[in-house]
């Protein structure tokens, strides 16, 4: 077990929502069954984290997909299986339409469905051992919990089920050049990457001030922003789907979907 868990430290440098749950709940925690429960939380903060970025390229197109609506309205009062349907529908579509921010995305997304692994699923006769997707059995680590081969057995729940956690956070890779930004007052913002809860103010990019003042004018200033490794491009995010209780990326300011699909504030 501990040889999964230490494999996992690689993405420690990752985005705050995900290294902050992977250190402090996965790697901190204090038995075998707590560490098991958190890593069924890490695999859906990865999907959580993929699909906020997902829903802000299609809140800021010049485009609604039926398709694509429909999948965002489940979002109000989601299940683990919602963000990963999401993604599936929305990003083919956002990279066709050349709508996505993080191109790399969608290469994540098409790998997690073409990678086959055994994993436990809700079959016909219950709970059932099978080769599925690699997203779907992230979907799946509730059920798997549950299932009568891993039933107490925390450290062999975590040596088995840890790999596939890291073989999506590894096609994820890409979010560790994309900073997540915290903006505060007075120019001011935070790089909210790694595991730490101390972080060090310094100025905004000059080249996010043309973001900036869109989402101003639109009513859509969130105060989260992703950056490109560049620094050069810049998207609004909108931290409805981000862990609720997270101290750095909570917003006085909230949003809700209106009957197109479209967001706006309250």
């Amino acid at each position: 077990m501990a040889e999964a868990l230490k494999a996992l430290e690689e993405f420690l440098g990752y985005p705050f929502p995900i290294a902050f749950v992977l250190k402090k709940e996965v790697l901190e925690g204090k038995t075998a069954r707590e560490q098991a429960d958190r890593l069924i939380r890490l695999a859906e903060m990865a999907l959580q984290y993929a699909t906020l970025i997902a829903v802000s390229d299609y809140a800021s197109a010049d485009l609604k997909d039926e398709r694509i609506s429909h999948r965002l309205e489940r979002l109000r009062r989601p299940l683990t299986s919602d963000f990963a349907h999401f993604l599936r529908i929305a990003v083919p579509i956002l990279k066709e339409k050349n709508a996505l921010f993080v191109p790399e995305l969608a290469e994540t997304i098409k790998e997690a469905q073409r990678r086959r692994v055994q994993a436990v699923r809700m079959g016909e006769w219950g709970l059932e051992e099978q080769e599925m997707p690699l997203m779907d059995a992230l979907v799946n680590l509730r059920n798997a919990v549950r299932h009568e081969k891993w039933r107490g057995q925390w450290e062999a729940f975590i040596e088995h089920h840890a790999p596939l956690v890291a073989d999506f956070l590894r096609l994820m890779d890409w979010c560790k050049h994309y900073l997540l930004l915290r903006l505060l007052s007075e120019g001011q913002c935070l790089r909210l990457m790694g595991a730490e809860t101390t972080f060090t103010t310094e100025p905004i990019p000059d080249t996010a001030l043309d973001e900036l003042a869109r989402a101003q004018k639109a009513g859509e200033l969130t105060g989260l922003l992703l950056a490109d490794p560049s620094l050069s491009r810049f998207r609004t995010l909108y931290p409805f789907l981000l862990w609720a209780d997270c101290p750095y990326c909570q917003q006085d300011a909230t949003f809700r979907l209106d009957r197109r699909g479209l967001f706006v504030q309250r």
